[in-house]
């Protein structure tokens, strides 16, 4: 006898964070992130995959001890 499984909708899920997108303008080179600061008091990141934003200041990126 054939087995009847529930049906399943597949669903995507992002896994983006604020976290990964912290250390993902961390990663730019100092010049790179004091331009972008330059012109702005806070950066917007976008996900590419799902659209959420996070917002970032500048002292939000670079470290303290740094």
């Amino acid at each position: 006898n054939p087995q009847k499984y529930e049906e399943l909708t597949p669903e995507y899920k992002c896994n983006c964070s604020t976290l990964k997108m912290k250390k993902s303008l961390q990663s730019l080179k100092m010049n790179d992130i004091e331009d972008l600061f330059e012109k702005q008091q806070e950066v917007e990141v976008v996900c590419h995959f799902c659209g959420k934003k996070h917002k970032f200041k500048r002292e939000d990126i670079i470290k303290k001890n740094a």
